[in-house]
C-alpha cells in the first residue's frame, strides 16, 4: 500500500469520526462496508419548505486512493430529482470537479472546485444548499415535491425517545442513589407526567417500551404512556437499564461527600468513564445479591460497583440483542431508563469520546427524540444539543438550565 493510500484511509477515518460526532443538521453518514473506510453511505434529511421536505434520501460517497488531492464521487440511490443530479444518481457540482481551471468552462472558478484543503464536510453542505435553494417553474415544483417525497420516504426514518425518570426522593435529597429502589418525589412525578403530555401533544406514538428493574423509572414510563394514551405498549423490564451501581457511595450526600473526598474526586466518581467508586460490601442491604427481584440473575453479573465503562458493558448487550433489532423492524421504541445507563446508551449511539462524556449531563423527564437511519446511525435534530445529535423535547432555554442544574449537584 503507497503511503499516499494511507495517508488518505488515516484521513477519512479522522473525517468519518468527526462527522458521526457531529454531523451537519439533516445528515448522518455510515459505512456500508466497516473494512471500506473508501466508501461512505449518507443519508439526507429533506429540509423544512423545501421541495424535498418530508423524503429521506441515500447517497453513495466514493473517494479515491489519491484523496484529498482528487475530489469524491457522490450518487444518489434513492430516486432524486434536481437539477444538479444526472438520471443515474450522479452529482454535479462544482466542488466534486477536480482542483483548477477548467478552460471549456469560463463559469466555473477554480475557488469553486475541488481542494485538498476541503474535507467531507464541505461536500455536505453544499449540498444541502444545493437542496434548499433549488429553483425551478412552479409547475415543475409541485411535481418535483411529490416525486421527492415519495421516493425519499422509502428510506426510513426510525424514531427513538430516551427519558430518565423523573426527580427521585433521593435526587431531591441529592443523595447517591444507584441501585437502590427509591421513589418518584411529587415534582418527579409531575416531569413524567409533562414528558407524557409532550409527547402527546407532538404525536409520538410507540410499539414497545424498554425499562429498568427500579421504580422510578417504571413509573415515570406508566405516567408516559398513561398520558401519551399508549397504556397499551408492550413493555419489556431488564436489569440491565438499571442505573449504575454506586458502590459504597450508596445513600451518600452528594455535597458532603465532595466536603470529605474533595470535589474533583466525587467528580471523578460520579462522571468518569473508566474509574468506579468504592465498592459496597456483599452484607449491606445495597448489594443487588441480597435482593429478590435480582434472583434470576448469575451473580457474576450482579456489581458491588460500576464505573460507566462498567455500566456499558452492561446497558449495551441490551441495545445489541433486544433494543436494536425491535428498532430495525420498524418499530418505534421509548425507553425510560437512568442518566448513567442513558449516558452509556448516547455515548454508543452518538460516538461520543471517553472525555467528552465526563461533561454530558441528562436532565430528569424531558424526552430526548432520536431519529436513526437504516443503520442506526442519529439523523441530526434541529434542537442537538452537542456532542448528543438527539434533541429534547420542550423549552430549549429551561432544557439548558436543567442540564446546568445536574452538573452542579455537589456544588
Amino acid at each position: 500500500m503507497s503511503g499516499a493510500t494511507e495517508y488518505a484511509r488515516e484521513l477519512l477515518r479522522r473525517q468519518f469520526l468527526e462527522m458521526s460526532r457531529n454531523p451537519p443538521e439533516g445528515v448522518s453518514v455510515g459505512l456500508g462496508d466497516d473494512e471500506n473506510i473508501f466508501k461512505w453511505e449518507i443519508l439526507l434529511v429533506g429540509p423544512p419548505d423545501t421541495l424535498y421536505e418530508g423524503g429521506f434520501f441515500k447517497a453513495l460517497l466514493d473517494f479515491p486512493m489519491n484523496f484529498p488531492n482528487m475530489p469524491p464521487k457522490m450518487t444518489f440511490v434513492s430516486e432524486m430529482w434536481h437539477p444538479n443530479v444526472y438520471p443515474n444518481g450522479v452529482v454535479c457540482i462544482s466542488i466534486l470537479h477536480p482542483p483548477g481551471e477548467d478552460h471549456l468552462n469560463q463559469q466555473e472558478t477554480a475557488d469553486e472546485r475541488w481542494r485538498p484543503i476541503l474535507g467531507v464536510e464541505s461536500i455536505l453542505v453544499s449540498m444541502l444548499a444545493l437542496i434548499i435553494n433549488a429553483r425551478l417553474s412552479s409547475c415543475a415544483q409541485r411535481a418535483l415535491s411529490a416525486r421527492n417525497v415519495a421516493a425519499g420516504t422509502q428510506c426510513n426514518k426510525h424514531t427513538l425517545v430516551l427519558i430518565r425518570h423523573g426527580e427521585s426522593e433521593w435526587n431531591k435529597k441529592n443523595l447517591f442513589t444507584g441501585w437502590h429502589d427509591v421513589e418518584l418525589s411529587a415534582k418527579g412525578h409531575e416531569e413524567a407526567i409533562a414528558a407524557g403530555v409532550l409527547l402527546q401533544k407532538n404525536a409520538y406514538r410507540f410499539d414497545i417500551a424498554f425499562t429498568s428493574y427500579l421504580r422510578r423509572a417504571i413509573r415515570t414510563l406508566w405516567h408516559v404512556l398513561e398520558q401519551s394514551e399508549q397504556m397499551w405498549v408492550p413493555v419489556h423490564t431488564t436489569f440491565r437499564l438499571n442505573e449504575r451501581h454506586y458502590g459504597s457511595l450508596t445513600g451518600l450526600d452528594k455535597k458532603e461527600t465532595a466536603l470529605k473526598h474533595g470535589e474533583a474526586q466525587v467528580l471523578e466518581w460520579r462522571r468518569s468513564y473508566g474509574i468506579p467508586p468504592p465498592p459496597v460490601e456483599k452484607s449491606s442491604q445495597y448489594y443487588p445479591g441480597n435482593d429478590v427481584r435480582y434472583k434470576n440473575v448469575p451473580k457474576n453479573e450482579l456489581p458491588v460497583c460500576e464505573s460507566l465503562k462498567l455500566t456499558a458493558e452492561r446497558v449495551l448487550p441490551e441495545w445489541n440483542n433486544t433494543i436494536a433489532p425491535q428498532i430495525k423492524s420498524g418499530k418505534n421504541v421509548l425507553i425510560a431508563a437512568h442518566g448513567n445507563s442513558l449516558r452509556a446508551l448516547v455515548k454508543h449511539l452518538d460516538n461520543i469520546s471517553e472525555e467528552e462524556i465526563t461533561e454530558l449531563n441528562i436532565p430528569t423527564g424531558i424526552p430526548l427524540v432520536y431519529h436513526l437511519d437504516d443503520n442506526l446511525k442519529p439523523i441530526k435534530h434541529k434542537d442537538a444539543i452537542a456532542p448528543l445529535n438527539g434533541g429534547y423535547l420542550g423549552d430549549q432555554m429551561e432544557i439548558r438550565q436543567r442540564i446546568s442544574g445536574v452538573k452542579n449537584q455537589t456544588k
